[in-house]
């Protein structure tokens, strides 16, 4: 199961990352040059390849090793992943995470047949929400198409990978399950317009997996006191992947939790990150909660 509480990662961890090479193990979304394009510009924590998530499922264990070896290599791979939990009751509760993982590698020992083991530790996730049609087509983890993620597209990945990149050479820790907030950079949208997605009215339905009615904007918006813009998913994608300077919002769903993050895309910061349990839908009072800490 997804651990929502990981530990700080240790510096010897960050070390092997700097180490190594990191395999970025891709969907092809988009072409090589394009993925190429964004990594050059935020990802200097490492040396880096990319392979295509197919070609990489397609080899043998021995062949991945052969080819990318732990002792040389880390894994950065986009995946879909089904959990089954059994409650207290006997009954059975799926969950399903789209993540981008990083996993680096750590000698162990040397095998009797003489082959070198190692322990692999993730130390970066980057979470993905699939729209609704995949959330009721397709709720397990097979034939999953990550251009049917809300937030996969080459702007939003440039965005979260300069987060990753520079907290992990920092060594910072960074956990968007915990209710955080910058109480000094949060302040900057008193005056700085924050841009939010135009599709934060829909209303989602988890037990059906149906899109609801259209939900007011004004309405959802009339708490937050300060400049803010509405844009579409697309217009926000072009922003972030031309490098514009923004304060954007950040809607995330992971089965029954959602996660709210407001970043500053010059800083790569999360200024702002909440989790909600069992909510499907951004509300009115968590556009209020950002307003109060805006002036708090």
């Amino acid at each position: 199961m997804f651990d929502d509480s990981p530990n700080k990662n240790k510096q010897e961890q960050i070390d092997l990352l700097k180490q190594k090479k990191t395999l970025f193990i891709l969907p092809p979304t988009f072409n090589i040059k394009d993925y190429a394009s964004i990594l050059s510009g935020v990802w200097d924590i490492s040396p880096y390849e990319i392979i295509w998530t197919v070609d990489f499922n397609k080899m043998s264990a021995d062949e991945r090793l052969d080819k990318y070896p732990n002792k040389d290599y880390n894994y950065f791979k986009l995946a879909s992943t089904k959990y089954t939990r059994t409650t207290k009751s006997g009954a059975k509760v799926d969950y399903l995470f789209n993540t981008m993982n990083l996993n680096v590698y750590k000698f162990k020992k040397t095998n009797k047949k003489g082959y070198d083991e190692y322990d692999a530790t993730s130390v970066a996730t980057i979470f993905f929400t699939p729209n609704i049609e995949q959330r009721r087509e397709n709720p397990t983890a097979k034939n999953i198409n990550p251009r049917e993620f809300i937030n996969f597209d080459l702007g939003y990945l440039k965005s979260y990978l300069k987060v990753v990149n520079s907290k992990l050479k920092s060594n910072g820790y960074l956990n968007c399950y915990n209710d955080t907030y910058d109480k000094v950079n949060i302040k900057n949208l008193q005056k700085q317009k924050l841009f939010i997605p135009s599709s934060i009215d829909v209303k989602y339905n988890a037990f059906s997996r149906t899109e609801g009615k259209k939900r007011d904007k004004d309405e959802l918006l009339e708490d937050y006191k300060f400049p803010y813009e509405l844009i579409t998913d697309e217009e926000l994608n072009e922003k972030l992947e031309n490098d514009e300077q923004i304060y954007f919002l950040q809607y995330t769903q992971v089965n029954g939790d959602k996660l709210i993050s407001v970043i500053d895309s010059k800083t790569n910061d999360i200024i702002y990150s909440s989790k909600t349990g069992w909510s499907y839908n951004i509300k009115a009072k968590d556009f209020k909660a950002i307003s109060n800490k805006v002036e708090d």
